[in-house]
């Protein structure tokens, strides 16, 4: 079965802590999997490396056969895949950011954010282009 991520001896050290150390895993496709561990174990290291957010001090790290972040048809290829399987993933914030930021940095557009329909604005400006100060979210 094919990996969807694979690491060897992955790493991650700022200055003089590491964050992840010697993480060797295979998450094989179709299979539902959780991180689970104590704050300061590096499971947000680990995924941030998987993004291609961060670059490895030491070790290997493969998202869907080539390396995380390496260039927009690798971007592009992730989104596509993670759309493809998440359900009613254009339809919740935080995935579709997920989803939609690889894809516009993967067609060379200058980096944005993702509202949760897929589509892309600027930080400053409101989904519904409304001006809003200060206010919580959906208020």
């Amino acid at each position: 079965m094919t990996a969807v991520i694979e690491t060897g001896g992955l790493g991650k050290r700022y200055r003089r802590l590491w964050a992840l150390a010697d993480c060797t895993l295979s998450v094989p496709a179709g299979h539902v999997v959780g991180l689970v561990g104590p704050n300061g174990a590096g499971k947000t290291t680990l995924l941030g490396l998987a993004t291609g957010m961060l670059a490895p001090t030491a070790g290997t790290i493969e998202v869907l056969g080539g390396r995380p972040g390496a260039g927009p048809a690798q971007l592009s290829r992730v989104a596509r895949a993670l759309a493809a399987r998440v359900p009613g993933a254009a339809r919740v914030r935080s995935v579709g950011a997920a989803h939609a930021a690889p894809a516009a940095l993967a067609r060379g557009e200058p980096r944005r954010r993702a509202d949760g329909a897929g589509r892309l604005r600027t930080s400053a400006q409101p989904a519904d282009g409304a001006v809003r100060h200060n206010q919580p979210e959906g208020g």
